[in-house]
């Protein structure tokens, strides 16, 4: 069946207005909403509940792609056989060309990935909630039932208010990075007709697991783990109309480029723009097809852009999940009574933009934080962003308070930093981009500088095992020029951090498509 943009559009709008016309009515006066407004809102819930309007927004849904959620961990052959059936997935990264299949697992899948993970860590609550999350069975007024009794003050209502908004701006860049791939010629004939055929349900499922990865974020940010997000605050650049008018150009530049290089049929170069023997050979690509790979201002400029647009503005939320196991650890080193429980001394490796940092910073302004980065490019652009931030964003009180903030350009298998010196070393979406073998050095290397009881936290895409609906699909990011992700979602980590004596496993955490363990040095 062919669906239109237009179809798949209105769809994805729908289900935004009922949530945002949910939010609306349920919290008037925590937001100060005026009577009329409240009024409204109701207005609008009475009309998208008529029966009409449900026939039409239940027929929208089904057409998003299954996720089986009746797997258990050691069903063999079954398992295998579901997940031939599991061949549809919400991520547009995981998705084929024409004659591209997806294949079942034929291996044995016990050992592997994240169906390790129950031997050596123990499972959090959001474990239990992703593993079989399937968002095509979650009906919309589940999900506004959700965020009404989040809803516990006006900055809940803001919370819900700025994420809602910003997913509804990630999907317009995405059908414009779209449209802007079409024109240009990059994606057509049958691969287009691919894509837009399986538009629906991959921005349906999309959207689902944004609202619920938001969910979780606030969940976690009520609990006191963390602030809510600095980047809500008016001050900050994203809500300036020519800053905006920018990325959404650039990025639809780039989301033509990337798309016609993934779906457009021809055989790509994916080496970087020049020659260099400075860097790790497996570090010289082009990951994703991004232009330049980590290896311009232009490409550091936009890949936050980017990522967000590819998850539909729930990137932020994934990544703080790291600032849970984060949390913890500065509960645990003031218990303790230690006299510098506050200024822990913390290092990023492979920090990329330095986006996470600034999340932890905001947090937790009174550590002392070193940001990490191989890519010269990217680690300028994680200065300005930490420019932009304490200067527009930053309170004074915070200010008074303020640990140090250092960058250090260096590959995180090989740290110019002493023994022993690091109370917590963080690495977030760099283990799948790095070779088996590179892991193994990283692991131990940021054991080598950890104090003995620090704390090691690694946040990285789901694997085989975490979300086994997903199975038989995730080695599709593969095609997007990852080449170490066939062997990372196969990984151990729990085996590979423990089996020298070097770390204890603690704790595991998920949202969505993002998985967070830590580790203690021993």
């Amino acid at each position: 069946m062919r669906i239109n943009t237009f179809t798949f559009q209105t769809a994805t709008a729908v289900l935004l207005l009922v949530v945002c016309a949910e939010l609306a009515a349920a919290a008037p006066a925590a937001a100060s909403v005026s009577p009329l407004r409240s009024m409204a809102a109701r207005r609008l819930m009475g009309a998208l509940r008529t029966p009409s309007s449900g026939l039409f927004f239940r027929g929208a849904r089904k057409g998003v792609g299954h996720v089986c959620s009746t797997m258990l961990l050691d069903e063999g052959e079954e398992v295998r056989a579901k997940q031939a059936a599991a061949n549809t997935n919400i991520e547009p990264a995981l998705q084929g060309q024409p004659g591209e299949t997806i294949e079942p697992l034929e291996e044995d899948l016990t050992n592997v990935g994240g169906y390790t993970d129950q031997y050596y860590f123990r499972l959090a609550d959001d474990v239990a909630a992703w593993r079989y999350y399937n968002a095509s069975t979650v009906p919309a007024t589940e999900l506004a039932e959700k965020i009404r009794n989040t809803i516990k003050s006006p900055q809940d209502v803001a919370y819900w208010t700025y994420n809602l908004g910003r997913s509804g701006y990630f999907l317009l860049n995405m059908a414009i990075g779209y449209a802007a791939a079409r024109a240009t010629g990059g994606v057509q004939g049958e691969a287009g007709e691919n894509l837009t055929n399986r538009g629906l349900s991959t921005i349906q499922g999309l959207a689902t697991e944004a609202v619920e990865s938001h969910y979780w974020n606030l969940k976690r940010i009520q609990e006191g783990d963390f602030k809510m997000p600095y980047d809500m605050n008016l001050r900050h650049r994203q809500f300036n109309p020519l800053f905006i008018a920018n990325k959404m150009v650039k990025g639809a530049q780039e989301s033509a480029n990337v798309l016609g290089r993934r779906f457009g049929g021809k055989e790509v170069s994916t080496d970087i723009w020049f020659d260099n023997e400075i860097y790790p050979e497996y570090y010289r690509a082009t990951f994703h097809f991004q232009t330049d790979g980590w290896m311009s201002q232009d490409s550091a400029e936009i890949y936050e852009h980017s990522t967000e647009t590819l998850f539909l503005g729930r990137q932020d939320a994934m990544q703080r999940t790291t600032l849970v196991p984060f949390a913890k650890m500065m509960r645990e080193r003031k218990a303790k009574g230690l006299v510098d429980a506050s200024k822990p001394k913390v290092l990023e490796i492979g920090a990329g933009t330095g986006r996470f940092a600034t999340f932890l910073k905001d947090s937790y302004p009174e550590a002392d934080l070193i940001v990490s980065e191989l890519s010269p490019y990217y680690l300028e652009e994680a200065r300005r962003n930490f420019k932009h931030y304490e200067r527009n964003i930053l309170s004074d009180d915070a200010r008074a308070s303020m640990g140090t903030t250092r960058f250090m350009q260096a590959a995180a298998e090989e740290l110019p930093l002493e023994d022993a010196s690091q109370d917590c070393v963080i690495s977030v979406y760099m283990f799948h981009e790095l070779p088996p073998e590179a892991r193994r050095a990283v692991v131990r290397e940021a054991a080598r500088v950890l104090k003995p009881g620090g704390t090691f936290i690694l946040t990285d895409s789901i694997q085989i095992g975490d979300r086994p609906g997903m199975d038989a699909g995730i080695g599709m990011f593969e095609k997007l020029n990852e080449p170490y992700y066939p062997t990372f979602i196969r990984e151990s980590f729990g085996e590979m951090a423990t089996e020298d004596g070097l770390f204890k496993a603690e704790e595991k955490h998920m949202t969505s498509v993002t998985k967070t363990l830590s580790f203690t040095r021993l």
